[in-house]
């Protein structure tokens, strides 16, 4: 039966309405072990989503990402010098950019313009699909090779940087030289979408109200 809200309703509404009293310490304590307790799934527009969808979704994620560390490894050198130039292009918005291809590029494998203001700058990349890592000698050496002809350069390789060497790319009054290491190149490809596709896994955790005596 519909009518209007009683006095007594009112003053129902507004008891409902108010925040439960503070709880004890170890009642805090219990009642964050039961809220882990009762997570449950939830009916969401996308669909009933569990921890466990969560997990295997993050699960996924990383295996997309080892399988395609894995398929970049088994590029041979000029494959893996396109790879990068695609890189460079959808995660770096670089325009006009060349795959060198040819002897005596004194480490230059490719070469991009990166968007900026006022004008863009003539970017070298140096594309290097190494096992093991890069050390301080060889960003010198890179560096020293696009000395006077590019305001800044990028070394890609699939493997990693020692410490000396990411000291050295940062090192003030010098060619700044941008370094990509391999978990950096196939994250930043995942997100850009480049080459593989994804699907998302939306978690949302409802916990109730929890009355502990």
């Amino acid at each position: 039966k519909w009518g209007p809200i009683t006095p007594e309703g009112s003053e129902y509404l507004r008891e409902r309405q108010r925040p439960a009293p503070p709880l004890a310490a170890q009642e805090v304590g219990e009642e964050a072990k039961l809220t882990r307790e009762v997570l449950r799934p939830t009916n969401t527009a996308e669909g009933t989503v569990s921890l466990s969808d969560f997990a295997r979704g993050l699960e996924g994620s990383l295996e997309v990402g080892a399988k395609l560390r894995q398929r970049i490894n088994q590029l041979s050198d000029l494959e893996f010098e396109f790879l990068v130039a695609r890189y460079v292009e959808c995660c770096h918005g670089f325009e006009h950019v060349q795959v060198t291809r040819r002897s005596g590029d004194r480490g230059v494998d490719v070469v991009g313009d990166r968007p900026g203001k006022p004008f863009s700058r003539r970017i070298a990349v140096q594309a290097k699909k190494w096992s093991g890592s890069v050390s301080r000698p060889d960003i010198q050496a890179f560096r020293g090779a696009i000395q006077g002809e590019f305001p800044e350069g990028m070394f890609v390789t699939t493997g990693r940087f020692t410490s000396e060497a990411i000291e050295e790319s940062k090192r003030p009054g010098a060619v700044p030289v941008d370094v990509v290491d391999g978990s950096r190149l196939v994250s930043e490809l995942l997100a850009a979408g480049a080459g593989v596709s994804s699907s998302e896994v939306r978690l949302t955790v409802v916990t109730s109200v929890l009355t502990v005596d």
